[in-house]
């Protein structure tokens, strides 16, 4: 579900043909179950903000796509990070992702996000301690981060080590402009347009520049109206 709220197709180019990861791609023809996901987690984590978050400083092992968020200045998708440093890290789970990029997040008290294993209770993730962030937190790049003595021995999908290892602080909720609220996106020929692209990527077909970016267009309308629904939420909340 992430996927979609991540620009162009950078993000189905790594799960799907890199990590040749098995994503049931037939899940996009629920894009409205998946649009009120995305509304009732916002919701919760606004709930959980509105009485009272403090501030954390939590870590996260992400892909080297991810530099795209970094000149965005903003998540573009729901973000899991591990409140220890070493709690998330098993090498099976390393060596899924194709390029090692490794964060550190500074929270601010009152931004919006949940504890996993608040909400989950009793898991078979719970050792990672995780805390998951919204779609469309802004923050700033402070600065570059040196690896540890463990993150060097980290390997990826390819047997290389981490890239590069940044420090980000969080700054508030990028919510101020919405550029497109039609829900074309719901529509089935659209739904159905999205999943062709989906299945050629995932048989190896070439997939052309138009279909490319009509496929974006799409991801954009959905984003969209995220956000916008994001921002009602928010601002109600307030």
């Amino acid at each position: 579900m992430n996927m979609l709220l991540c620009p162009g197709m950078s993000s189905e180019y790594a799960r799907i043909v890199e990590e040749k990861k098995n994503i049931s791609i037939m899940i996009v023809q629920q894009v409205e179950e998946i649009f009120q996901i995305y509304k009732d987690i916002f919701e919760i984590m606004c709930e959980d903000w509105r009485n009272g978050r403090n501030s954390q400083y939590v870590y996260r092992i992400d892909r080297m796509q991810s530099r795209e968020m970094l000149e965005a200045g903003y998540t573009f998708g729901f973000t899991s990070c591990s409140l220890n440093e070493e709690s998330g890290v098993k090498d099976e789970q390393l060596r899924k992702k194709s390029g090692l990029l490794l964060l550190e997040w500074m929270i601010p008290a009152g931004t919006p996000y949940v504890l996993i294993n608040e909400i989950l209770g009793s898991n078979r993730f719970a050792y990672q301690n995780e805390l998951l962030l919204p779609p469309f937190v802004s923050f700033k790049k402070r600065k570059e981060l040196p690896f540890t003595k463990k993150e060097l021995e980290y390997r990826d999908a390819n047997g290389k080590p981490p890239k590069a290892k940044y420090c980000l602080e969080i700054t508030g909720m990028d919510l101020g402009l919405v550029e497109d609220k039609d829900k074309n996106f719901l529509r089935k020929d659209e739904i159905d347009f999205a999943v062709y692209v989906l299945e050629k990527l995932g048989s190896d077909k070439c997939i052309s520049d138009k279909e490319r970016e009509q496929y974006g267009e799409w991801k954009c309308r959905l984003q969209s109206s995220v956000k916008d629904c994001f921002k009602s939420v928010y601002q109600r909340e307030r």
